[in-house]
């Protein structure tokens, strides 16, 4: 079926590490939660950044590549390629950084910034196309 195996969710029991083949709340992450792992999907990579947590992406579709692809060139966090393990622990390096942190914290603004801006332009256009 679908999901982590019963064995493998248990060998990964650790303090300092929460692993879910379910989904989670991300609100309740925020005050101890250092970054996000996860394929990089719209859902929660947005979820983890509009809560100003950094995302390590590792895409598998073409969706989640892109995704990933603007979370590392906007330094929202990093992407990291699934057959590529030893490339980990500098990604795991970085985006645990400072520089990512700082940006990730301006995120939930940028876009805000970005949507009223979208907003304006489609309104602008639209009233020359009824003028």
């Amino acid at each position: 079926g679908d999901g982590i195996p019963r064995s493998l969710l248990d060998s990964m029991r650790n303090p300092l590490l929460k692993v879910s083949d379910a989904p989670l709340r991300l609100s309740n992450l925020t005050h101890s939660c250092d970054f996000v792992l996860c394929n990089g999907n719209h859902g929660t990579t947005s979820k983890a950044l509009g809560q100003s947590i950094p995302v390590f992406a590792v895409p598998l579709f073409l969706e989640q590549r892109i995704t990933a692809a603007t979370v590392q060139r906007e330094q929202w966090g990093v992407s990291a390629v699934p057959h590529r393990p030893d490339e980990f622990p500098r990604k795991l390096e970085h985006v645990l950084s400072t520089e990512i942190r700082k940006s990730v914290t301006d995120y939930p603004g940028r876009v805000a910034r970005y949507a009223n801006r979208g907003l304006e332009h489609a309104w602008q256009k639209l009233q020359a196309f009824l003028h």
